[in-house]
């Protein structure tokens, strides 16, 4: 998908336990390198679930929109303490703004800018989920639930509450 009608200009390679493939496309001027320490991680182009091919077809318009000066607006201060990594135990979700909307994306599926749900604000911390994509229910709320710093701390799907992770800042 990402790199159809492309003229690409790279090499991949492989170990046992790693992978790597570095690309460029000379009329965009882009290139994408992808690191991986995942026999099953597809990043060669025209691979099934190709990651080079989903950057190419994800990064590649929004790259191209900022080079020609296109502004993208501020999200609105208050998405800041919502947007993050959720973990429940089966599986994560991120949480983050998208093309002037709040977004919920599913990583693990294989398309997952294509499924992505918009959250409709309801009331302060509540939302419904917009759209359809068949993995998660059309208008299913969407409740954060704030930490004592104010930033969500968790947040329930309709029936599934998910943590926010929390990454450690190295300084």
């Amino acid at each position: 998908p990402g790199t159809k009608g492309r003229e690409l200009i790279g090499h991949g390679g492989w170990y046992p336990g790693y992978q790597t493939a570095a690309y460029i496309s000379p009329k965009e001027k882009l290139g994408v390198i992808v690191f991986a320490n995942s026999l099953d991680a597809n990043p060669y182009p025209g691979t099934p679930l190709s990651i080079t091919d989903r950057i190419f077809s994800w990064v590649a318009p929004a790259v191209g929109k900022a080079r020609k000066g296109r502004n993208v607006p501020e999200p609105p201060f208050a998405w800041k303490r919502l947007t993050g990594v959720y973990r429940s135990l089966w599986s994560d979700i991120h949480i983050l703004p998208l093309e002037g909307k709040l977004m919920l994306i599913d990583p693990t599926i294989p398309d997952p800018k294509s499924a992505a749900m918009t959250l409709e604000p309801v009331s302060q911390g509540i939302f419904r989920l917009e759209g359809n994509n068949g993995y998660w229910e059309l208008g299913e709320p969407v409740v954060f639930e704030a930490g004592d710093d104010g930033y969500a701390s968790a947040v329930k799907v309709g029936e599934n509450t998910f943590m926010r992770v929390a990454y450690p800042v190295q300084k």
